[in-house]
């Protein structure tokens, strides 16, 4: 997320203007009787500290019980994982990552987006393609927008669900005419090129939610943005975290998530909405599109750390909550690799991690699922663990979370993403530490339900290499990502196991790499 961390945010409510009528469902905090302001977004991140809950909140934490454990995959076939990026590629002597993976899926067609420092001085953001279904990737190279601008990371990737060869490609952008802005790159060929004549700014004229201030402007920032593309209706989501300066005096002093929607296949967007009642500060979206073109947005609740849920009925132009997904809870960290990065909450290996929620709606029956992160307690050995929640009534009311990964160590399990291939089939990927005694070299693990979320297969590995952190200033990306088309799950990740001789030394190098799972696979029972 442009190498920042939201999750660092100072524990204050803000005063914020909506239109939006909310109506809370989870806990009604106080407001903060003066806004604090800070000169720009970084010093407002620099200046928060790491977010250890209070021990009184502590103590009111909501115990997390494990799973149910029925039975296992039998595996036909080991290590298929498949390298998406193409080191031949990289500028020479540079380390930079290539992490926070999107992926979208239209037939044979597979388009992975990535950060990526490695190709281009205008741009940190890439991308790869597949035509073969996944056997084989094509590195596309680096995004770069028009108009001067600098090609910023944190890329999304969505595909047409009525056209299988239109692919959007969103960017965060920076510089140029202004300072901050998300850019639209379309491909008409199924994933291989997005060419410069069909890109845009989706902000270009907008207005954000405090008092009809233009989204592009320099009292606006824009991070991490997520969305998606009904089946149902076409409509377009895209939601984000976006600070403001509301009084134009040079300061910060407004963080909500907010929505836009298109209704003609990203050539016209809506006015940006927030999707948070007054006073609240919050962010860190994922979206969800349901059977009957119901939008769902879930947010981080920064103060309680809580999870919630605002959903639309007719296409975005009103919101309904919000509800409450998930009660406070400790995010991850341990306490030297958190003092080493200077109070950014972060793992062993100096891995910063924020409290990234995943939602997937399942295609058949319409079921929510959340998946994210979370420490026991601020006191607990195990730094971190996977926890589980999902809703059969279109978000209103949620099931008492649930820890999903079942290994027996104090290891690290993080970063985790969830998609759904329908009929309660859910897969949750995530990284994990539990075969290292030392909880230092990571594999990719998933979690799977049949029948969405009762009871979990056995969790199984299906990286084929172990591989150590690779950290930047204590960024080694901040999510990865699993999408499904009905028939297979699709899995994509930042990896280190590739390396590169600096100084002539080698270093971790970070590629992505996927891999393709069956929804169905061999089940034996125990």
């Amino acid at each position: 997320m442009k190498r920042l961390f939201i999750l660092l945010i100072v524990l204050f409510f803000l005063s914020c203007s909506t239109k939006i009528e909310m109506k809370s469902k989870g806990a009604s905090p106080t407001l903060l009787k003066e806004n604090p302001k800070f000169k720009d977004h970084d010093e407002w991140y620099f200046s928060s500290k790491i977010k250890i809950l209070s021990d009184e909140l502590t103590a009111k934490l909501t115990p997390i019980l494990p799973a149910k454990f029925k039975g296992e995959v039998i595996e036909e076939e080991r290590c298929k994982d498949v390298q998406v990026t193409d080191p031949n590629q990289d500028l020479n002597s540079r380390d930079y990552m290539q992490n926070e993976v999107s992926i979208s899926v239209s037939g044979n067609n597979i388009v992975v987006t990535y950060n990526d420092g490695n190709e281009s001085n205008k741009s940190v953001s890439g991308y790869s393609y597949s035509m073969d279904g996944g056997k084989s990737f094509t590195d596309g190279g680096s995004i770069i927008p028009q108009g001067g601008m600098y090609g910023g990371g944190d890329p999304l990737i969505l595909s047409n669900p009525f056209d299988p060869n239109h692919f959007i490609y969103f960017q965060l952008t920076y510089g140029g005419t202004v300072y901050s802005s998300i850019v639209a790159h379309e491909s008409f060929d199924g994933g291989k090129t997005f060419l410069p004549e069909n890109s845009r700014s989706i902000l270009k004229g907008l207005l954000s939610p405090f008092n009809g201030l233009p989204l592009e402007k320099r009292n606006m920032f824009h991070d991490k943005e997520w969305g998606g593309w009904s089946p149902s209706n076409g409509i377009i989501t895209i939601a984000w975290t976006l600070f403001a300066d509301t009084n134009r005096d040079g300061y910060d002093d407004e963080v909500v998530p907010v929505a836009i929607t298109s209704k003609d296949n990203g050539k016209t967007w809506s006015n940006a909405q927030s999707l948070i009642p007054e006073g609240w500060w919050g962010g860190l979206c994922a979206v969800g599109s349901g059977l009957e073109g119901e939008i769902y947005v879930v947010y981080d609740e920064f103060v309680f750390n809580q999870l919630y849920l605002m959903r639309s009925f007719d296409g975005g132009t009103t919101w309904d909550g919000p509800y409450l997904v998930a009660p406070s809870f400790q995010n991850p960290f341990n306490r030297d690799a958190t003092n080493q990065c200077d109070g950014w909450t972060a793992l062993k290996g100096q891995i910063r991690v924020a409290s990234i929620p995943s939602l997937a709606v399942d295609p058949k029956n319409g079921n929510l699922y959340v998946v994210y992160h979370y420490k026991e307690s601020k006191n607990s050995k195990d730094d971190s663990d996977i926890a589980f929640v999902m809703s059969e009534d279109k978000g209103v009311t949620w099931t008492n979370p649930i820890k999903i990964n079942d290994d027996n160590t104090l290891n690290d399990q993080f970063m985790p993403w969830v998609a759904s291939a329908g009929g309660g089939n859910v897969l949750v990927m995530f990284y994990d530490r539990r075969e290292d005694p030392e909880n230092w070299l990571i594999n990719v693990y998933v979690a799977q339900s049949l029948d969405g979320g009762k009871t979990w297969l056995k969790n199984r590995k299906v990286s084929c290499t172990p591989f150590p952190p690779a950290s930047s200033n204590c960024y080694m990306g901040d999510y990865n990502q699993v999408v499904s088309d009905g028939s297979y799950y699709y899995l994509g990740w930042g990896d280190n196991r590739n390396t590169i001789k600096i100084g002539g030394e080698d270093k971790p190098n970070q590629d992505v790499f996927s891999i393709k799972l069956k929804a169905l696979p061999h089940i034996r029972p125990f």
